[in-house]
């Protein structure tokens, strides 16, 4: 199946058709009179096409057409196609309809089709030319094409100048001509987005208004470990600006607008640790050794699980399932780095996670009681002093978290998705053993929460230590 985008148009065509018209004069033959051409005009149509591509699972190739409505309610069908040659959207041999002659006047014009087959009928897919134009540039980022992609750049420069001709053409042929008043193309608000679900189940949106609507993720999305809970929202206008809105947040929409997912820098590796040290990537083992995991409760255990180490919930209330990191003190080093993936998929009343580390244990909490302008329910917390301290993520979504342990200074440098959050006052604590524990505490027989970490990194070594600014 196809999700709705890959209904829409995949190859456009413009085609200026110049029809050369010579005005002649015609007159009696003889032998003082030649022919002369005493006129010379063109005829243009600046019609572009709208082509559509059709999965073949599912569908009689003998018995399939494609049945396109017009802005005044009038059908168009089309029952000739071509078969591609190439995978489209992971799809052999889709079936492409081509709808000849939209003029550039009509950019903004909006076409419902359906495919028959069989005597079943698609979902409508409603389509215009603005609409593959504006996806084109904001959704698929051709608006920032860089200077050494000539490829994009042309792209670009092409999308730009035919949407401009469209609003001329619009102004002459139908504003002035028409005497339409139409709304034109640079008057309508456009929202585009990767991997976004929008309020209404699109993936992007063309109005001649300004509208609100919500930014979601799929389940897909949701559940990519990178994917940090919010999106990059571009904004286009004299200037270009970007902000963050968080997942099912809702943003204005008054001109253009793309939205992006935010990920980590992580893809699933060590995202900020390029030095030496211990790295334990659970997509390659197969098994998990018995000295790497202590645990004194009596039900719950740990597995591989999606190539993340699981700690499954046991019914054991107030017990600890650790997994123990160890690495060897170097000959000098004034730094301990502690950087793990996790995802916890339900909030509990007792802490979810604590590391320990250089003879100290830093608990993490989920609460739903903190200042208010960092959002409702659940997120994690630490507890500074008396203070619980945001970290900014939330419940089922995986997020980085990395500790810098700063012996010489007593500062632990805490950062969150690859951003730094704040520095606390800690111990020292240079002696004792190299073990660091991730400990998930168990929440007694009434709770399903489970606990997911993955590229876990320890090393030793010497930094500088700078202060940060606190979010």
């Amino acid at each position: 199946m196809f999700s709705s985008k890959s209904l829409k148009l995949f190859v456009f065509a413009v085609s200026f058709i110049i029809i050369v018209s010579v005005f002649a004069v015609s007159s009696t033959a003889s032998e003082d009179c030649i022919p002369e051409i005493i006129g010379k005009n063109i005829v243009y149509t600046d019609k572009t096409a709208l082509r559509f591509a059709v999965s073949p699972i599912g569908v009689d190739k003998n018995d399939i057409k494609l049945i396109l409505t017009k802005p005044d309610g009038t059908e168009k069908t089309i029952s000739s196609y071509e078969e591609s040659d190439v995978a489209i959207n992971g799809v052999d041999g889709a079936l492409i309809f081509t709808m000849e002659g939209v003029p550039a006047s009509a950019v903004c014009d909006e076409y419902s089709v359906v495919v028959r087959s069989g005597g079943r009928e698609s979902e409508p897919l409603k389509y215009s030319v603005a609409e593959y134009f504006f996806e084109r540039l904001y959704s698929d980022g051709i608006i920032n094409a860089s200077f050494d992609n000539a490829l994009a750049i042309r792209q670009k420069s092409l999308y730009l100048d035919y949407l401009a001709y469209a609003e001329s053409s619009q102004e002459l042929f139908r504003n002035y001509y028409g005497e339409q008043g139409i709304t034109l193309v640079s008057d309508y608000s456009f929202i585009g987005g990767a991997n976004a679900v929008f309020a209404n189940g699109k993936d992007s949106m063309l109005s001649s208004g300004s509208f609100y609507t919500a930014v979601t993720a799929d389940e897909t999305l949701s559940a990519d470990k990178r994917f940090l809970n919010k999106w990059t929202v571009t904004y286009y206008g004299d200037e270009i600006t970007t902000a963050s809105v968080e997942n099912g947040d809702t943003v204005e929409v008054l001109g253009i607008i793309s939205v992006s997912p935010a990920y980590t820098d992580a893809k699933g590796d060590y995202y900020l640790s390029d030095e030496a040290g211990r790295r334990v990537d659970y997509d390659t083992l197969g098994a998990i050794s018995s000295g790497d995991i202590s645990y004194s409760g009596s039900t719950g255990k740990f597995e591989i699980a999606d190539g993340a180490l699981h700690f499954e919930d046991g019914s054991a209330e107030s017990k600890e399932m650790s997994a123990k990191y160890s690495l060897s003190y170097p000959a000098s080093y004034n730094v301990t780095v502690f950087e793990f993936d996790f995802k916890l998929n339900q909030a509990i009343s007792s802490y979810p996670i604590q590391i320990k580390m250089a003879k100290q244990t830093y608990p993490v909490f989920y609460k739903n009681t903190y200042d208010e302008s960092y959002g409702t329910g659940y997120k994690l917390c630490m507890n500074v002093g008396s203070e619980y301290v945001p970290l900014g993520t939330p419940v089922g979504q995986w997020s980085t978290i990395r500790f810098e342990h700063y012996y010489d200074k007593a500062v632990l440098k805490v950062f969150v998705n690859n951003e730094f959050v704040f520095d606390i006052a800690t111990n020292k604590g240079s002696e004792g053993t190299s073990e660091i524990c991730l400990t998930s505490n168990e929440r007694g027989a009434d709770s399903d929460a489970d606990l997911y970490v993955d590229n876990v990194y320890v090393g030793h070594f010497t930094k500088t230590f700078v202060k940060g600014d606190p979010k």
